[in-house]
């Protein structure tokens, strides 16, 4: 295996561990927001789930989500970081999805990029990178984790 097929290998396993462990997050908002709405016994959690939940955009799912943690009355400070750390999860999420892998030449690194009209946003996938985002990601599932069961 050459270096590049090796620097590619590696970026997307990268890009893949990221958009699963957003995937991860979306689904504990889906499990926050039904089990609001329907008792988890009921047998009309799952047509509730797949019929209104499911088709609802992350961002979406991130405002209701916040909006039943006021109506619930947690602490502002607690929602705000809660909804930060999944806004955070939530960029990152996209900027993967959306993005084009592009090697820098003077560095020999991979780097994505999001061209954006005439921007360009990057967006290195280095180890502290992802260290950084598996806290984020760690973080919003033990908070959704915590306000499920309060």
């Amino acid at each position: 295996m050459s270096l590049n097929e090796g620097i590619n290998k590696e970026i997307h396993r990268k890009i893949g561990e990221i958009l699963v462990h957003a995937i991860t997050v979306e689904n504990m908002l889906e499990l926050f927001i039904y089990n609001y709405f329907i008792e988890p016994e009921s047998s009309k959690v799952s047509f509730f789930n797949e019929s209104v939940i499911q088709p609802l955009s992350f961002e979406k799912k991130r405002i209701i989500f916040k909006q039943i943690c006021e109506r619930r009355g947690f602490p502002d400070g607690d929602i705000n970081e809660i909804c930060n750390l999944i806004r955070d999860i939530q960029k990152i999420r996209n900027q993967v999805a959306h993005s084009e892998t592009i090697l820098n030449l003077s560095t020999g690194r991979k780097h994505l990029v999001k061209r954006i009209e005439s921007s360009q946003d990057s967006l290195d996938l280095d180890d502290k990178f992802m260290d950084d985002f598996n806290k984020k990601v760690q973080g919003a599932l033990k908070r959704i984790t915590y306000f499920l069961f309060k």
